[in-house]
């Protein structure tokens, strides 16, 4: 089996006046990755950052019944500050898709959240 990889921007300079959450992401082709978060340019903004999992077939996706799962961390993601970064470590992806969310409380901001992952082995 080739190794696989993905890498691309969840989101990309969006705007933390309001929630935000990323379209799709397949990860069944991946085994680990890495989603690092900025944000800056604020005036304080506040919130919490969720990531979500979904086995749901591409048929519930096409009628819009998909179910999303928050993924339980052991603490909250926090969005503080002016400007910061986390970096979100996903050490086991047995999901098909995975999305981004920006749970905003207050303040002003810009957002990039960037996943990068690949598969462990040949």
């Amino acid at each position: 089996m080739a190794r696989r990889s993905l890498n691309f921007k969840m989101l990309e300079d969006v705007s933390m006046s309001l929630d935000q959450t990323s379209t799709k992401t397949n990860v069944e082709s991946v085994d680990e990755a890495s989603i690092l978060v900025n944000w800056y340019g604020g005036a304080t903004p506040v919130g919490t950052i969720t990531i979500e999992a979904s086995n749901s077939p591409d048929s519930d996706f096409a009628s819009g019944v998909e179910y999303w799962e928050v993924l339980d961390f052991s603490q909250t993601i926090d969005v503080t500050g002016n400007s910061g970064s986390h970096v979100i470590q996903l050490n086991s992806l047995p999901f098909k898709f995975i999305r981004f969310k920006y749970n905003r409380t207050s303040g002003l901001g810009t957002l990039t959240a960037h996943i990068n992952g690949n598969s462990i082995g040949a």
